[in-house]
């Protein structure tokens, strides 16, 4: 290696020839560096005083005895420089009429360019080098604009091309065969230039000898042409960090393949690439140890970058979203609502899972799983672990299976997808971040809407986000009858049920203004009437002639009684546009009544449409006297659990229980599958006790369900059955010689 001061006549000399290797970044400079280095030749030629104008790191190439080029070296450090400069001398030779000058420095014999550029800048950069006269290039490049610029921009009268060439002076290093441009290339991004992870791990998997391989498999996916290399290019939040699209497919990639049973690689080993926040050096670490062949590296990576391009885009914030689940909902999820860490798992099932209806079944599993734990505000710690080493690592790619994994986490808080306890309380009091409270309710009302709805459901970023009771409210406007609960109201107002999806704001004239005003607008502005029209998530609020915090409550009791269906589990129907309940005649009545006491409470009017949810779409049926009648599974569980009383009538209320587990119930386990009336009223989530309301959703309350065991205690059943609670209480009668027969 050997270093000094070189002048720019030492490094184009007119017989070397100056190589920007294809794994480089384009040309990346903007105006204000532009204006900058245009000021600062304007300075020199003035003043005549020397000017240094960085470093410029070359490796020396062998060259064959055939070669009319005698000197041939790679540019380690120093393109984006050179390339300006040559742009640069080019408008001034030619507007100073020294055009000979130009081509002594940078064509040399045979017609060849002292500067051969990188694939993407080479025909942009030779069609300015061979122009005959000025003019600009019909290009989008940076290499163009920085080229049109000096056209427009070099005044000749302020330029001296003498005094230019003799005191620009660069710090000039230049490297033999036997030295490693890898580390010098590592060494200068590890103090400030600023590579990408892509661009370094180009130069790490590729070179001159491989060049084909990078022109057949990298060039086409990830630098093909303009759009493709904006793709890559464009911005991904991931936390409190803001990536570009193609580093954060790269740490997608790398948390598959560290979680690869092909490596066997234990805790410790992942453990390591934690601990490493530079994701090159990751990369690095991983073909060290893996071994791995770079071709088949190439290979895998190519093909699980095409399938991020097509299934997995940011670009669907923009677009209306389907209301069935699949993809797009779940690119809403991590693009809109920052839950980029779901990527690898992903990723990885629509790799190695053809099956779409498959791959649509586990959206819908993982979209119910995240959207419960994102409305109760559970811990997102372990989504790395969970979404990367165990999802991955132990091949889910089964809906059924991954339901069950998620479903064994029942007692792990971290990982435990939260009941219907813990989300209701959470719409009635969690405050969420603004755009994952839109989020919430933008994922609701496409869920909800009739496939026939009048009015277009517009993309998630044509929406904003309106507090029904304003923030700024005042109490002459908005009256509070207790003072003291001042406090209570703001917080209650930034819950869910306060919150609306609106397709554009509402002037702050209106919106801070009385709910009469809020809601009809003024003689100048409109409000909610019209902005909100055709809204299924704002149709029982446009109905109401005052908004206050029992309201609040109401509209967030009828939000979650959405939710708790659309997110969930089980294989229930949301039955979209309807407002009858699908259920039938021996189907529990708590949930309709329960359903008009919420929709009475919200609503002043009965005429106005509520959805309902249909909570037995199986219809699997069973009977208790030989096949002579079947019941559905909630009258079935009911009818069986009395049968078996009545068989062991010795039995105490704690026996029963151990009996008919609590654990046979996917949500309520709180109050659980058998409740004394005394139970009724337990404390919910947090303290809080339930409602009438709730209650009559969840149990049987009509006064023949009630069962009394031996020793003394009034007992109902619960109403929250699946088909697996059913069959539970089949294997029990049946062990109690309790013949059942089942009708699929």
């Amino acid at each position: 290696m050997d270093a000094g001061k070189k002048k720019i006549n030492d490094i184009l000399n007119g017989n070397r020839q100056l190589v920007i290797p294809f794994f480089q970044r384009s040309y990346v400079w903007k105006e204000d560096l532009w204006e900058r280095f245009l000021e600062s030749m304007e300075q020199v030629s003035q003043t005549g005083k020397e000017y240094f104008l960085g470093s410029v790191i070359l490796k020396q190439m062998p060259t064959s005895t055939s070669s009319k080029v005698g000197d041939v070296r790679t540019v380690i450090d120093g393109q984006q420089r050179m390339t300006t400069l040559a742009l640069f001398l080019k408008v001034l030779c030619f507007k100073t009429g020294r055009r000979r000058k130009f081509e002594n420095m940078f064509i040399l014999d045979g017609n060849k360019y002292a500067i051969v550029h990188n694939m993407f800048d080479r025909i942009i950069f030779d069609e300015i080098i061979a122009q005959e006269d000025l003019a600009p290039v019909d290009s989008e490049s940076r290499l163009a604009d920085a080229y049109r610029y000096f056209i427009e921009n070099v005044d000749v009268d302020k330029l001296n091309l003498d005094t230019i060439l003799a005191h620009i002076s660069f710090v000039g290093i230049d490297l033999n065969n036997e030295d490693d441009e890898q580390v010098i290339f590592d060494t200068i991004n590890s103090i400030g230039v600023t590579l990408t992870t892509g661009e370094l791990l180009k130069n790490y998997l590729f070179s001159q000898e491989s060049i084909q391989t990078y022109l057949s498999k990298w060039k086409p996916v990830f630098e093909a042409d303009e759009e493709t290399l904006k793709y890559w290019d464009s911005s991904v939040t991931q936390g409190r960090k803001i990536r570009k699209n193609l580093e954060t497919f790269l740490n997608a990639y790398l948390h598959i393949k560290i979680n690869d049973s092909a490596y066997g690689f234990d805790s410790v080993k992942r453990e390591r690439f934690n601990r490493v926040e530079d994701l090159f050096s990751q990369y690095k670490d991983f073909i060290s140890m893996t071994g791995i062949d770079y071709d088949a590296l190439v290979d895998d990576l190519t093909e699980y970058a095409k399938i991020y391009r097509r299934y997995l885009s940011p670009k669907i914030l923009d677009e209306e979203i389907p209301a069935e689940y699949g993809l797009d909902r779940l690119n809403l999820i991590m693009f809109g609502m920052d839950t980029t860490t779901l990527m690898p798992y992903l990723l990885y099932v629509l790799k190695n899972q053809s099956d779409q209806a498959e791959i649509n079944r586990i959206a819908r599993v993982l979209e119910s799983y995240l959207m419960r734990r994102l409305v109760c505000k559970r811990s997102t710690n372990n989504y790395s672990d969970l979404f990367s080493q165990s999802l991955i690592g132990d091949q889910f790619l089964m809906a059924q299976s991954l339901k069950g994994y998620l479903d064994s986490k029942e007692n792990d808080s971290s990982l435990s997808m939260p009941g219907d306890e813990e989300l209701i309380y959470a719409f009635e009091n969690n405050i969420l971040l603004d755009i994952r409270s839109k989020g919430v309710l933008y994922l609701l009302e496409s869920r909800i809407r009739s496939p026939r709805h009048s009015t277009a459901l517009k993309s998630f970023n044509s929406y904003t986000l309106e507090h029904l009771m304003p923030k700024k409210w005042k109490p002459e406007t908005w009256p509070i009858a207790d003072p003291a609960q001042i406090e209570s109201r703001n917080l209650k107002l930034k819950t869910l049920g306060n919150l609306a999806l609106l397709p554009q704001s509402l002037n702050s004239s209106i919106s801070n203004n009385s709910w009469s005003i809020k809601l009809n607008g003024n003689t100048k502005k409109k409000g909610l009437k019209e902005y909100a029209s055709g809204l299924e998530t704002m149709a029982l609020v446009l109905s109401q002639s005052d908004w206050n915090e029992s309201k609040i409550e109401a509209r967030a009791d009828w939000l979650f009684d959405n939710a708790r269906v659309i997110w969930n589990f089980e294989d229930v129907e949301f039955v979209a546009g309807s407002s009858e309940v699908h259920e039938t005649e021996e189907d529990t009545v708590a949930t309709a009544a329960g359903d008009g006491i919420v929709a009475s409470e919200l609503s002043s009017g009965s005429d106005v449409a509520r959805k309902k949810i249909n909570s037995n779409n199986d219809r699997t049926k069973f009977s208790l006297d030989g096949g002579m009648t079947f019941l559905s599974k909630n009258r079935f569980v009911l009818e069986g659990v009395r049968m078996y009383v009545d068989r062991f009538p010795d039995k105490a209320f704690v026996e029963l229980k151990a009996v008919f587990k609590d654990s046979m119930l996917k949500q309520f386990k709180r109050l659980g599958f058998l409740c004394s009336e005394a139970d009724l009223r337990k404390p919910l989530a947090r303290g809080r006790k339930p409602s009438d309301e709730e209650i009559s959703r969840w149990y049987f309350l009509e006064e023949t369900a009630w069962m009394i065991s031996a020793d003394g205690i009034r007992f109902t059943v619960s109403t929250q059955i699946t088909l697996d609670s059913a069959n539970a209480v089949r294997a029990i009668l049946e062990d109690a010689g309790i013949a059942v027969v089942v009708n699929a």
